[in-house]
């Protein structure tokens, strides 16, 4: 039980409502008018983004991978019609979950209570959201 996440069951609608509005969110912040909130959920996708733990793919590959969870997230996507994903149907969900639990633990929503991240990149250093 150490290494559980602690969920609350919005926590994944929050991570959508989020990520679908970040275009606009990010408009406002290059246009000089975003909010506190806009600043960090930017962040908080950013840092997901960059450190979710996604195995030792390539720069390449992480890119894909990444663009197609944020694909399937905004547009509730199915794997089966999401083209090539660079991995099999199970791993791309976990990897999916692991997005959205970490962009969920940046924004403060839940808190990680594990004692080994599993969700963070271990191959480069990141200055992490404490």
């Amino acid at each position: 039980m150490g290494n559980r996440i602690t969920e609350d069951p919005w926590y994944k609608e929050l991570v959508r409502a989020l990520i679908k509005s970040n275009p606009k969110r990010l408009a406002r912040i290059s246009a000089g008018k975003g909010s506190k909130f806009d600043k960090m959920a930017a962040y908080a996708i950013s840092e997901a983004i960059n450190n979710v733990n996604i195995g030792t793919s390539s720069p390449e590959v992480r890119e894909v991978i990444t663009k197609k969870i944020i694909d399937s997230i905004e547009t509730d996507t199915a794997w089966e019609r999401m083209g090539d994903t660079y991995c099999g149907r199970s791993t791309f969900y976990a990897y999916r979950k692991r997005f959205m639990k970490l962009i969920a633990i940046n924004i403060g929503a839940i808190q990680d209570t594990t004692t080994k991240s599993v969700l963070r990149r271990t191959d480069t250093p990141g200055k992490g959201i404490e």
